[in-house]
């Protein structure tokens, strides 16, 4: 159920991280059992890694804290909304509920890049070998 103070929580770390200059303004709380058990915000700027995002980060920490990929009884709460590659975290960690304070758009109107578009492209090269085939034993 929607809680307005990890809301608030989720949007003071944004706000913190571009205060600090550490990466673009997005907060993430993770909650279980109406506990906080990760918050993060954006480290882009501060590792030059273009995957710390907020979102991505809580849920490596919430799954190293509570040891365990499953965050199937946990919502998240975040400052924007979640890029594709942390909707693909969330996914797979099992998270049932997002709650978010600004749209993708809201965030592109405020001056922050769009999620950029594919810009690979993707070679399909089947091995012929079966026996270096990785998703066999």
């Amino acid at each position: 159920m929607y809680n307005e103070a990890f809301m608030t929580r989720a949007v003071q770390l944004a706000q913190k991280v571009k205060k600090e200059g550490k990466g673009d303004p997005f907060g993430c709380v993770i909650i279980r059992n109406d506990e906080v058990v990760a918050e993060e915000g954006n480290k882009g700027f501060e590792t030059f890694d273009p995957t710390t995002h907020a979102e991505l980060e809580a849920v490596r920490t919430a799954t190293r804290l509570l040891k365990t990929p499953d965050l199937s009884d946990c919502e998240l709460y975040t400052s924007g909304e979640p890029c594709p590659m942390c909707e693909a975290a969330i996914n797979w960690s099992g998270i049932p509920v997002v709650y978010t304070a600004k749209t993708a758009k809201e965030a592109e109107n405020a001056g922050l890049l769009p999620v950029p578009e594919t810009t690979y492209e993707l070679r399909y090269k089947p091995l012929l070998d079966k026996e270096l085939d990785p998703y066999l034993e």
